[in-house]
């Protein structure tokens, strides 16, 4: 529990700083797959990364 909370952490900072893929976030995160980070996202924060993304990512504008 303590690692898949810690790699999704990594995932979210890796969302943040603007990796708008979710596939490279969360291999390089090690959690695998972007439907696995898809899955725990939502499981622990109660959102997608693409809900999350537009929310906490870079501003684009």
């Amino acid at each position: 529990m303590w690692l898949t909370g810690e790699r999704l952490a990594l995932a979210c900072r890796l969302i943040e700083r603007g990796e708008s893929r979710f596939e490279v976030a969360a291999r390089r995160s090690g959690l695998g797959t972007a439907a696995n980070l898809r899955t725990l996202m939502r499981r622990e924060t109660g959102i997608t990364p693409s809900a999350y993304q537009p929310r906490f990512g870079p501003d684009v504008n």
